[in-house]
Parts: C-alpha cells; structure tokens; sequence
C-alpha cells in the first residue's frame, strides 16, 4: 500500500491499519514526493513489525509528523510538508487491509489514541539506538 500525505507543520497523520494475518513480515517507509527515503541515520523514518506497538485488538495506529507526539509509532516527516508513506505486508494470504487515515493536530495525537506515552529520555534512547545500528550496517 502506498499513499501520498501533506501535512502543515502542526499537524500529524493517523493511519490505522490491522495487519493481516498470516503475514511473517510487515513495514512502514516514509519519503519524499520522489519517492527517496529519508535519512534513517537520523530520522525515524521507518517502522517494522518487530518494532512497532499493536493495540490489544491486533491493530496498529502509526503516527506520521514534524514534531514529536510523544508516543510510541511516530515516523518523522524530516522536514518535508510531503511525501510517500508505504506499507509493505509479506507472506500473507493475499488478504491485504487497506489503512484508515486521519489528520488532525499534533497536540491532540495522544488525546486521540492510545498509543503508549514516550518521554524525551526514551525518546533520545531511541535516536541513539537509530544511530547506532545505521553505524553498525554501513562500518561508520
């Protein structure tokens, strides 16, 4: 699945989707409008299964912004106020869920979810460890 987004610098993109089953692998990518990922070294641009925080019914709320939310699923925009987001399932049935998306502002992203609450230390933990494995797979 791949879509295009265009947010104000305020604003976030909810997108709600439940991953299908069976499926041993899914992602999220985001990008630019030329379809290019974004830096990964230093943006949270991308999200796997084994990452990513399901809700208790199997669903997967992914937030998609400039700032911070300060909740687990967040994907940064890296500056851009557009772009590409795509949703790769495989080994699945061929049952492919299309995701429900949402803009809404930024502040009121954990009012609208109930993705867990992500502080500023985790959060830089989060980055260093971003860092660190794009170190580790290109011998920086």
């Amino acid at each position: 699945v791949t879509a295009r987004w265009s947010l104000a610098h305020d604003e976030a993109l909810l997108v709600q989707v439940t991953p299908p089953t069976p499926c041993a692998y899914w992602d999220v990518q985001v990008g630019n409008g030329w379809y290019e990922s974004f830096n990964y070294r230093n943006y949270f641009s991308g999200l796997t299964c084994a990452g990513a925080h399901l809700d208790d019914d199997g669903s997967v709320t992914l937030v998609l912004s400039e700032e911070d939310p300060g909740t687990a699923n967040w994907l940064e925009t890296a500056g851009h106020s557009e772009g590409h987001i795509a949703i790769r399932w495989q080994l699945t049935d061929g049952n492919l869920p299309i995701p429900h998306c949402t803009v809404v502002k930024t502040a009121s992203v954990r009012d609208q979810t109930s993705l867990p609450i992500v502080t500023q230390e985790l959060r830089e933990q989060e980055r260093q460890a971003l860092r660190h494995s794009a170190n580790a797979r290109f011998g920086w």
